[in-house]
């Protein structure tokens, strides 16, 4: 029934659950739906259904606002939009708690960030705390079609790898011992970046080190 109404009808009808609700006019402009509020919510976009429902929670000016993968369906521009809003509501003093998967947009916009890996907790600081927890760099670099996974997983020190196409993004607890190892073998890689590991690496570190060992065959003793 709610989606036969128009985005601005809906609004209004969720402002009128609340004693001090914000006006109409701020939570089109906080939600970036200005031009959609005499739209169907039907013929709304996964991204534009997304920032209603953001305008829905902010109806009642709440001072505590649960954000749960706010962003998906959301384009490059409205997402950027959206975390401007974020941060100037974070800014009035309110309290935002979000999850997501996005692990970029929360080293950039928490003030403390929360690891949970399978119910329990492994991690809670500030994104700098969270990331200090691993010591590991990344090594990227163009793989030649000589370099394969094992190859590049035997090399000292390394924790992980992944591949996009021929890149390789390779997680080392000492990259110049790797990198050494890799022109020493005269591999041919090209393109060679060395960068310190983000939110999203410290989340693989501390995932993969919570996550208890597989079990080989034909280890167990008499």
């Amino acid at each position: 029934m709610i989606d036969r109404l128009q985005v601005g009808e809906i609004i209004e009808l969720f402002r009128g659950y609340y004693e001090k609700p914000l006006p109409l006019e701020r939570l089109l402009r906080i939600s970036g739906l200005e031009e959609e509020s005499g739209k169907l919510a039907t013929s709304l976009s996964g991204g534009q259904r997304r920032r209603l429902d953001f305008a829905l929670a902010l109806a009642g000016d709440p001072s505590v606002l649960f954000l749960d993968e706010p962003t998906v369906g959301m384009d490059v521009t409205s997402r950027r939009l959206f975390w401007e809003t974020v941060r100037a509501l974070a800014g009035t003093g309110r309290t935002l708690i979000l999850t997501t998967h996005y692990l970029e947009e929360a080293d950039s916009l928490a003030d403390r960030v929360v690891v949970i890996n399978k119910g329990r907790l492994i991690a809670d600081g500030t994104p700098a705390e969270v990331k200090a927890s691993t010591s590991g760099k990344i090594l990227s670099f163009t793989a030649g079609p000589g370099v394969t996974p094992q190859l590049v997983r035997a090399l000292p020190g390394v924790t992980d790898a992944s591949w996009s196409g021929r890149r390789v993004k390779l997680f080392s607890a000492d990259t110049d011992r790797s990198l050494r190892e890799l022109i020493r073998m005269e591999a041919d890689i090209r393109d060679i970046e060395v960068h310190g590991g983000g939110l999203e690496e410290a989340f693989r570190h501390l995932v993969q080190e919570d996550s208890p060992a597989p079990l080989r065959a034909g280890a167990g003793g008499r």
